[in-house]
């Protein structure tokens, strides 16, 4: 070849070369012309014909390249439009090449060839989406993905619970039952992966539901001795999970899943078997075997039940029953069921408040209350008092203990060495002490009183030696004193006891979460506040009403301190690691007071950009919830 110095004479050269067939020496003669070249038009030219060089070397990803390198210079070149559109659709991007072909036929409108390949390109991409999005395929592509070796954790987890909602339908379920679903959830069984392990189980259920031909099938492959060393492992999810499952095949091997029960012949015999567990005491004999989290999660169904309930003669009925069953164990000759009729008021306290309230205000019952306050014996007093403390949870129900039984807390606070019981008293008093909420007009105590309060919590909460279980009393407290301005700026100031909330979140006992994310609520000023309108304050202050008061403390340079205090501790791991917690113990009233500490942390700073500069992961997994 020549040496020119000529652009145009090397496009002509290139051009020769391309109608010979000799596609290398035509790519040459085009890339000496782009270096030489300064004439715009010719530059989009010289790529457009390189483009088409290596459409022909099948090279199509150079080619795309160049042809894109020509659009940039003249957005409707035609030919390299085209020649991108088929570069593209070599390499399947189908969706890239249709609109290419698209702006072509818009351009020219009447040319069959890009009218032809429009049609032919639409056509396929419909295809590749039915393809794609099928059932079968889906199924494919989760196994493939739960059972890779280089799949990352998110992805994993995604596709897990993925194929656990495909098994809850029934075209789902079939679908995985004949794409080999059984062999291939067993071998996500044999990885002894917990997370692996939990998706089977409950995608098996899922399939088992409602259906006995498939229940019988997999009851057959598996094996009653496979599902009963599954129900073994140490693990809680997985061992209630494989009972779910045990359960589901059953009913659909019996149609006892098919079988309607009327509402109050199933809300007799169901609550009744809740009311036992929200009664149970782990610390008495031939208690049902639970673990730290099954009574908080009666007490969240007996609440979803009650809420669920359509009419009043419903809750009417709800109610009575409840009634029923405690006054029903009260004997005077069995400590033993006093304390389980107890124990029961407290579960219904913290699910249906005002049917518990109902019963707490019956003849007898805050009678029992007071008895066993003044027992000799820990169980007894520890039920007493925890029930006091779920009983102050309104201020209506407050002001009555205030009345009648805060010198009984008090007294009982100073005279006990137990800690587990002193603990639970001072809490009692806390939640009493903070009856006003943030008014700071309405303070039940003394001045210095709830300072003195808090501090003793944060004494607690530190304490290692003190277990579990007494210490996240510590923060039901600290979750009512921090209403006070002062204690929520003594407390973010106390490192040693954010890190030792923070890493109590952490623990197996999960009922702690709501007292956790409440603490932070209120030492964000997270909570809702109506703005009260200064025409408002002189009208009532005019007719002697009572008008809130702000404590100095709630202003806004001392909130954005504490935000700062907080995310210095590290309160985003904190969240999220709340929010990773099992579903049942995250009610919608505690994600709510996460999301409300996120975002209001994020107005108080200013902007989140503070907030994922500290762990942009942790930032969006919290944010999701």
């Amino acid at each position: 070849m020549n040496q020119m110095e000529d652009p145009i004479q090397l496009k002509d050269e290139g051009n020769t070369y391309f109608q010979a067939n000799d596609y290398e020496n035509a790519i040459q003669s085009y890339t000496n012309a782009l270096k030489l070249s300064k004439d715009k038009k010719l530059l989009g030219i010289l790529y457009r014909n390189r483009a088409a060089c290596y459409l022909k070397k099948e090279n199509y990803a150079q080619a795309a390249s160049d042809a894109s390198r020509a659009i940039d210079i003249d957005a409707s070149d035609i030919k390299a439009l085209y020649r991108r559109c088929q570069a593209l659709e070599k390499v399947g991007k189908l969706d890239q090449a249709f609109k290419d072909v698209q702006r072509c036929a818009t351009i020219e409108p009447k040319n069959q060839t890009f009218l032809e390949t429009l049609r032919r390109l639409g056509s396929e991409i419909q295809e590749k989406l039915k393809v794609q999005f099928s059932t079968d395929s889906r199924v494919k592509q989760m196994f493939e993905i739960l059972l890779g070796e280089e799949t990352d954790k998110e992805k994993r987890e995604k596709a897990a619970n993925n194929l656990i909602v495909l098994a809850r339908e029934d075209a789902g379920a079939e679908r995985i039952f004949q794409n080999n679903g059984i062999n291939l959830l067993m071998e996500l069984i044999k990885t002894k992966n917990p997370e692996m392990i939990l998706a089977a189980i409950r995608t098996f259920s899922g399939m088992c539901t409602g259906h006995k031909a498939r229940a019988t099938a997999i009851l057959h492959l598996i094996g009653i001795e496979k599902i009963c060393s599954i129900m073994a492992i140490d693990h809680e999810e997985i061992a209630l999970a494989t009972c779910n499952l045990f359960q589901t095949i059953c009913d659909s091997l019996s149609g006892e899943d098919k079988k309607e029960h009327g509402n109050e012949e199933a809300l007799v015999l169901g609550l009744k078997k809740i009311l036992k567990v929200a009664g149970q005491l782990v610390d008495l004999p031939d208690h049902l075997p639970m673990t730290e989290n099954t009574q908080l999660i009666a007490s969240i169904l007996l609440n979803k039940l009650y809420d669920d309930l359509r009419c009043d003669p419903e809750r009417d009925n709800f109610r009575v029953t409840c009634e029923e069953y405690v006054t029903g164990k009260f004997d005077p000759n069995n400590m033993e069921k006093n304390l389980h009729a107890i124990q029961t008021v407290s579960g219904l306290l913290q699910g249906p408040f005002d049917v518990g309230n109902k019963i707490a205000g019956l003849t007898g019952v805050m009678e029992m209350m007071v008895a066993l306050c003044g027992s000799d014996r820990e169980i007894d007093q520890l039920v007493a008092v925890e029930a006091l403390i779920h009983a102050s949870t309104k201020m209506s129900k407050a002001t009555f203990i205030i009345t009648n039984g805060v010198s009984l807390l008090k007294d009982i606070y100073k005279k006990t060495k137990n800690e587990k019981i002193k603990i639970r008293a001072l809490v009692g008093l806390c939640k009493l002490g903070s009856a006003g909420g943030d008014d700071y007009a309405l303070r039940q105590f003394a001045e210095g009183s709830t300072e003195k309060l808090a501090k003793q919590c944060r004494k607690w909460l530190c304490n290692p030696n003190i277990d579990v279980r007494t210490r996240k009393w510590a923060v039901e407290g600290l979750a009512y004193l921090t209403m006070d301005a002062d204690v929520k700026d003594d407390f973010v100031e106390d490192e040693p006891a954010l890190q030792a909330m923070f890493e109590l979140t952490k623990s197996t006992d999960k009922t702690i979460l709501y007292a956790v994310a409440s603490t932070l609520v209120n030492c964000t000023n997270s909570y809702d506040k109506k703005e009260i309108m200064p025409e408002l304050v002189q009208l009532a202050k005019f007719s002697k009403q009572h008008v809130p008061e702000q404590h100095p403390k709630d202003k806004k340079d001392f909130i954005e301190k504490r935000v700062k205090r907080l995310l210095k501790a590290g309160v985003i791991s904190a969240l999220t690691c709340m929010v990773k917690a099992d579903s049942a113990i995250l009610t919608d009233p505690t994600k709510e007071l996460l999301a409300s500490v996120l975002l209001n942390t994020g107005q108080k700073m200013a902007s989140y950009q503070v907030i994922i500069w500290l762990d942009p992961k942790e930032f969006s997994e919290v944010a999701e919830c």
